[in-house]
Parts: C-alpha cells; structure tokens; sequence
C-alpha cells in the first residue's frame, strides 16, 4: 500500500541508541516494505551524518536533523511514533493520537516506564525496555506493522481516547480556584 511514514524523537538525554537501533532496524525489514518507509529521524548533531549514511545503505527514504522545527506537521503525518516517554511527549502522542513505541530511559527511576504505560495498557502504544531495543526487535515490530495497518490504526484511536486536550485549562482553572481560597 502506501509510505508508511515513521517519527523518531530521542530527547534531550538518551537519543544515541536511536541512531544506532533505528537505521539498522529499518535496514533489517524486508525488502519489499523498506520502499514504503518514510523516516523522520531527530538524533544528535554528531550522528547525523552516519545516520543519513545508514539509511541511504538501506535504501530508506530517511530525513535525519538534529532538530525539527515543524514537530506538530510530523506528529501529524506520522503513523508510528518511536521515542522516549517522557511525560509531555506521551501527553502529546495521546492528544494527537498517535501510535507509539517508547523506550523508556533506563535510568528514570521507571518515572519513563510509568509514563508509557498508561497508553500500553489501554493498547496506544508499546513499550520496548532499553536492554530489549535490538534493530532485531524493532524491524520485527516495523514489519507486523507495515503488513497489518489497521493495529496502527487501531493503537491510534486507542491512544487519542487517552488524550486530555483540555488538560492545561482545567489545571488553569483549579489553580485559580486554590487561589482564590
């Protein structure tokens, strides 16, 4: 069918492992899905260029910045979310309602793990554990997903019913109601 567009985020601590996993990865997926795949990848400066280089030995279509300023344009266009779960990222993959595989940072007192599965559980999203974050693992994932698009679809409505797009106001608003006391 058509490009399955895919947005990896590593944040502010951590992003190196995405630009070794994610390139293999993605070179390790079938050869008749790689021509669909469509990868945003932020990752650090340095890595960039290696990065770009992977993809291109893959055949991957790949964008690859150390940051991306149009973030909401590819959130909105992406199928599958790969990052950290961090708690505003796994806010706003819920608002928007994305699919996500997250990979919590080993060392956040499981606050990462905690984050994430609260879409995990209602089926939004996966959790992949660092120590199990193998480009093996990950293309597996990619594959089952490139093949059967409607469990995409289906984490996607999962994870938007999570989403609290007023959540900002109603904090707001009991603030001014403490205020007030």
């Amino acid at each position: 069918t058509g490009d399955f567009n895919i947005l990896i985020t590593g944040g502010s601590q951590g992003a190196r492992i995405f630009s070794s996993v994610v390139p293999e990865a993605a070179g390790k997926v079938p050869k008749e899905i790689r021509p669909r795949l469509n990868i945003t990848h932020q990752c650090p400066a340095a890595d960039v260029d290696a990065v770009i280089e992977k993809y291109r030995k893959a055949g991957i279509r790949a964008e690859v910045k150390p940051f991306i300023h149009n973030m909401a344009e590819k959130l909105g266009a992406c199928q599958l979310f790969i990052g950290r779960s961090g708690a505003t990222t796994v806010a706003e993959i819920a608002v928007v309602g994305r699919p996500a595989i997250f990979v919590p940072l080993l060392h956040a007192d499981r606050q990462q793990f905690l984050n994430a599965e609260v879409l995990t559980q209602r089926e939004g999203a996966w959790i992949i554990p660092q120590e199990l974050f193998t480009p093996e693992a990950l293309a597996t994932q990619i594959d089952t997903f490139a093949r059967h698009p409607a469990l995409l679809a289906s984490a996607a409505a999962s994870a938007r019913a999570c989403g609290q797009p007023e959540a900002v106001k109603s904090l707001a608003g009991l603030v001014e109601k403490l205020a007030a006391v």
